[in-house]
C-alpha cells in the first residue's frame, strides 16, 4: 500500500539498528517496520526507546504507530504513554493509526491530540495523509509544544460559563494576546463619549454594546467617521435612544485592505484559523486558507502569499505596500489564543482586520464562549 502511494519504508542505519536492538527483548529483531512486542517486560520503556531511535534516524521522515487502538484498555494506555514520550523527543511528525473501527477511542484521540499526535482511522487514510504531508513541503509537528500565554489562565476563568462577550471586553482579550486593537473606551453618557473622543484625538466611530447583536451595522448600531464633538454627541444620543446601555467609542483606523480572521474549535481536530479577504473582497475573491492552531508567524506569512488577495498588500498597481507581516503576526497570535483557550472559546470572528501601511488592526470582533 505504501509503495503504491509512492512511499517507502526508510532503511535504518547501522547505528539506529543497534540502538533499537538494545531496547528490545532477546529474540526480537530491529527492523522497519518494527514489531517490538515480546513478553511485555518493560514494554513501555522498550517501545519509547525503539521509537525514539527510529525517529532520530536521518532517513526517517514520518512515524506511524499502528495498533487496533481502543480506549480504556490498559495495554493501549501503555502504548499511548510510550508514543507521547517518544513524540517529545522528535520534531518529526508522528501519528497513531487504528484499524479497529468498532471501538470508542474518542477520549484516547483527544489525549493524543493534546500531545500533538493525530489518531488516524485506517491504514489507507494514514498512507494518504503521509503522502499529502510530504508533498505539501517541509513537515512540522502537528502542534508544537510551546508554553501557554501568561494571560491564558485569567481569561479561561473569566470566560467560563459565559453566553456573551462584549466588544470592549473582546478588545481587551485580543490585546492581552498581542493583537492590535483601536484605542477605545466605554461611555455611559454623552459627556463620557465626548471625553473619550477628545482623548483619542482623531476621528472616531461609535457602536452600540447591546448584547447578542452580532451584525451591528445592519441594525443601525454603528456610526463611523465622527470628527466633531457635535457629531459624537448626536451619534451617542441616537444609539442610546435606540439600543440603550453603554456606547463604545473607538478610533477610526487608517484605510487599507480588509481581511477576515476566524477561529473555529472543531470537536475532532481542535482549533483552526481561517484567513480570508474581508469587506467587499469577500464576494469578489472567494478564497481562504485554513491552518491548524497554533502556528508561527512564518507559516501564516507563507500561507497568505498563496492567496490572490495578498497582491493588494504588495504595492498593487503602484499603490504603497501595506504591512502584510502584521497580518501574519495577528493570525499567529489568534492561533495561540484559540489553542490556549480551546476549552473555553468555541468561536472567534475578527472582521475586519484592516491592513494599512503602518500595521494591521482588529477593528471588530465577535467571541462565542464554549458551553458545557
Amino acid at each position: 500500500m505504501a509503495e503504491e502511494a509512492g512511499l517507502g519504508y526508510a532503511p535504518l542505519s547501522g547505528e539506529t539498528r543497534a540502538r533499537v536492538q538494545a531496547a528490545l527483548e532477546p529474540g526480537l529483531r530491529a527492523d522497519n517496520p518494527l514489531d517490538a512486542w515480546g513478553t511485555g517486560l518493560n514494554a513501555r520503556h522498550s517501545y519509547t526507546e525503539a521509537l525514539s531511535a527510529m525517529m532520530a534516524d536521518e532517513g526517517v521522515g514520518t512515524g506511524l504507530y499502528v495498533l487496533n487502538w481502543r480506549g480504556e484498555y490498559y495495554l493501549h494506555e501503555m502504548h499511548a504513554e510510550a508514543l507521547i514520550a517518544a513524540a517529545r523527543q522528535t520534531v518529526k511528525p508522528l501519528a497513531a493509526v487504528s484499524n479497529f473501527s468498532g471501538s470508542d477511542d474518542r477520549a484516547l484521540a483527544a489525549r493524543l491530540a493534546d500531545a500533538g499526535i493525530p489518531l488516524i482511522g485506517g491504514m489507507q487514510n494514514a498512507i494518504g495523509a503521509v503522502r499529502a504531508l510530504h508533498r505539501h513541503g517541509p513537515v512540522a509537528r502537528f502542534r508544537p509544544e510551546t508554553p501557554q500565554h501568561p494571560a491564558a489562565d485569567r481569561w479561561r476563568h473569566s470566560l467560563a460559563g459565559r453566553d456573551w462577550v462584549g466588544e470592549a471586553e473582546g478588545y481587551a482579550l485580543l490585546s492581552d494576546f498581542d493583537i492590535a486593537c483601536p484605542a477605545h473606551g466605554l461611555a455611559g453618557c454623552r459627556d463620557e463619549a465626548l471625553e473619550i473622543a477628545a482623548r483619542i484625538g482623531r476621528e472616531v466611530i461609535l457602536k452600540t454594546t447591546a448584547p447578542g447583536l452580532s451584525h451591528k451595522s445592519d441594525a443601525g448600531g454603528v456610526w463611523p467617521g465622527l470628527a466633531t464633538p457635535e457629531a459624537v454627541a448626536a451619534a451617542h444620543d441616537a444609539l442610546s435612544s435606540r439600543f440603550g446601555g453603554a456606547v463604545l467609542v473607538a478610533e477610526m483606523v487608517p484605510p487599507g485592505v480588509e481581511w477576515s480572521l476566524g477561529a473555529i474549535n472543531d470537536p475532532d481536530f481542535g482549533p483552526a484559523i481561517r484567513i480570508a479577504p474581508g469587506g467587499v473582497l469577500v464576494d469578489l475573491l472567494t478564497e481562504h486558507a485554513l491552518l491548524m492552531a497554533p502556528f508561527p508567524e512564518a507559516e501564516a506569512a507563507a500561507c497568505l502569499s498563496r492567496l490572490r488577495a495578498a497582491r493588494l498588500m504588495a504595492g498593487y498597481r503602484g499603490r504603497p505596500p501595506l504591512a502584510a507581516d502584521a497580518l501574519a503576526r495577528i493570525a499567529s497570535a489568534l492561533s495561540r489564543l484559540a489553542w490556549d483557550l480551546r476549552d473555553t472559546v468555541a468561536e472567534i470572528e475578527i472582521n475586519p482586520v484592516i491592513v494599512h501601511a503602518g500595521g494591521a488592526t482588529a477593528t471588530d470582533c465577535v467571541i462565542r464562549p464554549r458551553r458545557g
